[in-house]
Parts: C-alpha cells; structure tokens; sequence
C-alpha cells in the first residue's frame, strides 16, 4: 500500500504514536512518503537499523509520491490542520473538551475524514454537526515488557503525567499526601515535569501541591528513553493518571495496566477507550466544571473551549482505599490489554476507515 504520512516524530505523546504506527506500516511493507511534522528525535528508542532506514527512505521519497489524489494519514493536532496535503487526507487527532468550536468543526470537515483518538470525542463533533468522523484506539508499545525485577516491599504509587489543570494533578497530589504522607507502608513517584513550564515553575507547582515535606514522596526528573519509563511502570504497583478525567486515550495507566498494575481509572472521555471494572478500579466523574486554565486552555478562543470532567475528592480517596486492597496482587485482566489493544489491531481499525 502506498500513502503518505504526516506526524511528528520524538518522545512526545504524539510523537510515541506517529512511531508506532509507523512501525506496523513497516511491518506490513508498505511504501510510505514520511512528512515529518517538527524535528525527528529518535534518541528515547531502541531501533532496528533496517527499520530506520526505512524511515529514512519514506522520507527521500515523500515529494516523488506526494499526489493530490494519493491517501494521506495526517497525525497531528486540529490546530494547525487547516492545510490538507491531498484531497485524501484522513486526520488521526486528539481532544478533550465537552464542545467543539465552529473553528475545529470546519477543520474537522476539511478532512477526508476526522478520526479521534479514544471513543469520546467522535460523538461530540457529530453533535456538532460533523458527519466525516470516527475514532481509533491506540495500541501497546513493544519498549514495554514485565522486567520480573522485585521493587519496593511497601505499596508503590506513581503519577505520571504532564502538571496540569486539565488532569487535576495538584488534587491528586494533595490528596495522597493527606492521607498517605509520612507513611512508610506506602511511597509515591511522581514524573509531573510539564517541558512547557520552566524548571522553577515546575518546582514551584510540586512544591505548591505537596505542601509540606515528605519522605516518602520521590519526585523525579522527565526520563528521556522508553526503557527507563518501562522501568518506571513496572516499580509501582498503583497507577494515579487514570484519576484525569478528561483524556483523550491517557497512556501512562494504559501502560500500567497492561503490565499488570493496577491504575485509579475515572469513568469518562478517553479512559472509557482501555478501562473498565474488570481490569482498573473505576471512579465516577462528580460533573464538569470549564477548560479554561490561563495556560494551554484560553476562555473565548478558536479552539479548546468547553468544560472538563471532575472528580470530587471523596471519590478520589475512595479510589485510593480500593487501590491499596489491590496493590500487590495480579491483574491479568489488565495484562489482556497487550492483545486486545496492539499496534496492529490499530492500524486495522484506521485502515478500515479510510478506504
């Protein structure tokens, strides 16, 4: 199969998946004309050398398969999808809002067709008036595997993911350390470094959060390859992300789960895509509340308005009570995920949409 592909390509979420769909587009020989959004980094992965030769090739030959009416697979960002490569162009995108804008309406019609990470938001374009879309799940990422390393003896809590006011990562910070801070059966690791933020804004948040000293909160730097954060997941025995209740997919605790921890899942918008009670510890969502946080979500813009998810923090701590029940114990409906959500079974789903 021949198509163009545009994506970026670097250790960013998005980047994570423009490379693991790239790899399943290997896998299955197909010719590709790589237009790489951004600066290619491979430095976090451990590639075959034939593999990036590939890449390398798609790349050379992008401009000698680029055709107006050539199959193109754009994946990226609606903001700044306005500018459609073919008249085939089919966008993999991602969003978290309750609404979609007349802006990323029109962008989303624009498209061939609009795909949507995660089973959310399909259905609130479509309320929008948008009749061109569809959503794609994503898959498990072949850097992770069970290390069958023993960690610590006490309960192992992490929290991985951007600082941010969309994933209530202060809450759930404070909340932990309320109840578990200074607690030697239970630890904390967070990754929350946000590389949009300064190293001392960073700090300053954390700090803010956590309110106090604790020795039993490990606070770590952003790790720069996959097989240090495969690392990362397999040390912890309770995933805290899933708590974000507005995601589009919402890695982190589907990469936990699917070593077989155990992750505090809300019940909403992405999380809906991998998680369910037989395989996370489901909290409810307590309503909405607005998107608009001064930073990545400006109120009265041309994208990302609308509310967020919430979650109270009775339902958070009741989470946290199930999780230390569970900590420690098998979760092969969580380890099921490797099969039912591969890089594979993706890429079908995608292909299946765009014919």
């Amino acid at each position: 199969m021949k198509l163009i592909f545009e994506a970026p390509i670097n250790s960013l979420s998005l980047g994570v998946v423009s490379l693991n769909l790239l790899r399943e587009f290997y896998r299955r020989k197909f010719d590709i004309g790589l237009f790489p959004i951004g600066k290619t980094d491979l430095s976090a992965f451990k590639l075959e050398k034939e593999f990036v030769d590939w890449l390398q090739k798609s790349i050379n030959q992008r401009w000698s398969l680029l055709d107006k009416d050539a199959i193109c697979i754009k994946n990226w960002h609606l903001n700044d999808s306005d500018r459609v490569r073919t008249n085939n162009q089919f966008l993999l995108t991602y969003h978290e809002t309750s609404a979609a804008t007349l802006v990323e309406a029109r962008i989303a019609k624009l498209q061939k067709k609009t795909l949507f990470c995660g089973p959310y938001s399909e259905g609130v374009f479509r309320a929008a008036g948008c009749n061109n879309v569809g959503s794609f799940n994503l898959g498990f990422s072949p850097e992770y595997y069970v290390t069958g390393k023993k960690y610590l003896d006490c309960v192992h809590w992490g929290l991985c993911q951007k600082f941010e006011h969309r994933k209530l990562t202060a809450k759930i910070i404070s909340l932990w350390v309320k109840k578990y801070g200074n607690n030697r059966n239970h630890s904390l690791t967070l990754l929350v470094n946000n590389p949009f933020f300064s190293a001392e804004d960073n700090q300053r948040l954390i700090h803010q959060a956590l309110g106090g000293r604790f020795f039993n909160v490990n606070v770590l730097p952003r790790l720069s390859t996959q097989a240090e954060l495969n690392d990362y997941h397999n040390s912890i025995d309770v995933d805290l992300g899933g708590i974000s209740p507005s995601e589009s997919w919402n890695i982190p605790p589907f990469l936990s789960t699917a070593l077989g921890k155990w992750a505090v899942t809300t019940e909403s918008a992405g999380n809906l895509g991998w998680a369910n009670e037989d395989n996370a510890i489901m909290i409810k969502p307590s309503g909405m509340r607005p998107s608009h946080d001064g930073v990545f979500f400006q109120n009265g813009g041309e994208f990302n308005q609308g509310d967020f998810f919430d979650v109270s923090d009775e339902e958070i701590l009741k989470g946290f009570e199930l999780a230390e029940k569970k900590a420690k114990t098998p979760n092969p409906n969580g380890q099921n995920l490797q099969k039912t959500h591969s890089w594979g079974r993706a890429v079908d789903e995608i292909l299946a949409q765009i014919s």
